[in-house]
């Protein structure tokens, strides 16, 4: 998925704030995990990915490899850069996510979508380790096995993180408020 969308994703879990910073909650109301189906368990695992992030490094890695050469120590400098352009990333989309939606940015740090924040970051490490020419097969215990192996069970274990974690959600952007994914 998208930063753009992981950040509206967060966008859609920030509570909205009036000018009296009240917030848009139902009195009593208990946190919803929205895994209720194996299609929104789908969407779950999916939805952290950043496949613009992801992108990028695989071009950048692209250009670093010569063919049938191993990895060299720019490919780990590089992997560190878009490791740490992802929460940045994240965290502008989420900033536009509010802005869209014509929400105030939360004062407090601790309000911001640390969840996804954190998230998209593993999803880039662990399509980083999976990935062919990644840094890590200069390492003696990598194998390509143990990769497709971590981006399988990794997916599944940050969608299940995200649903557990992230706040009951709004219907995400194009979906109709009739639909909106919450158990009844």
């Amino acid at each position: 998925m998208s930063i753009f969308r992981v950040g509206q994703v967060a966008a859609n879990h920030t509570p909205r704030r009036t000018r009296s910073a009240t917030v848009d909650r139902q009195p009593g109301a208990t946190p919803v995990i929205n895994a209720s189906s194996i299609t929104d368990l789908g969407k779950a695992c999916l939805v952290y990915i950043p496949t613009e992030i992801v992108t990028l490094y695989v071009v950048g890695t692209s250009a670093l490899n010569t063919p049938g050469s191993p990895p060299a120590g720019g490919q780990w400098l590089l992997m560190i850069v878009f490791l740490a352009l992802t929460p940045i990333a994240v965290w502008v989309s989420w900033l536009a996510g509010l802005r869209a939606q014509r929400k105030d940015r939360p004062r407090r740090v601790a309000e911001w979508p640390w969840v996804s924040i954190l998230l998209a970051t593993l999803a880039f490490a662990i399509w980083a380790f999976t990935l062919p020419g990644t840094p890590y097969e200069t390492v003696s215990w990598y194998r390509p096995q143990v990769g497709s192996v971590v981006l399988v069970v990794g997916t599944i274990v940050i969608g299940y993180i995200g649903a557990v974690f992230e706040s009951p959600k709004p219907p995400l952007l194009g979906e109709p408020d009739g639909q909106s994914r919450q158990a009844g």
